[in-house]
């Protein structure tokens, strides 16, 4: 995707990038949100849940696609689906802290990891093509 090799540095600062970033939205979406910080558009914030989950999907499989000798579409679909349970009991944990826990919300935390996730399976190695003659 990036078009060059990772080195073990850089894959340790993706990883501590994606780590951290995966904390800091765990922290942010418990807590109140200032009357301020609104978006001021309708139902904007499902916006904002399809980016936040958009860039926490990319940036787990950058790691993914980097980490591993040979990244495979299940690996991927299986941290799509650890990303949206994650989502979904996100939602359902925000009530404890005053927050409008929301079906919507979810529902767009997921549209995020799936366009994250189809954009990184092209990024995944296709089996070369054959150039055996004799096979024609």
């Amino acid at each position: 995707m990036f078009g060059f090799r990772f080195t073990i540095r850089s894959r340790r600062i993706l990883t501590g990038a994606w780590l951290m970033y995966w904390a800091a939205m765990a922290v942010a979406t418990h807590l109140p949100v200032p009357e301020g910080l609104r978006i001021p558009i309708r139902e904007g914030d499902k916006l904002l849940h399809l980016l936040m989950y958009f860039v926490l999907t990319m940036l787990g499989g950058r790691v993914i696609l980097t980490a591993t000798a040979t990244p495979t579409l299940r690996r991927l679909a299986a941290w799509a689906l650890i990303y949206a349970v994650y989502g979904a009991i996100d939602e359902a944990l925000q009530p404890l802290v005053g927050r409008h826990a929301s079906v919507q919300d979810w529902i767009a935390n997921v549209f995020g990891i799936l366009l994250a996730s189809s954009i990184l399976s092209t990024q995944l190695d296709r089996e070369p093509e054959s150039t055996d003659d004799t096979a024609r």
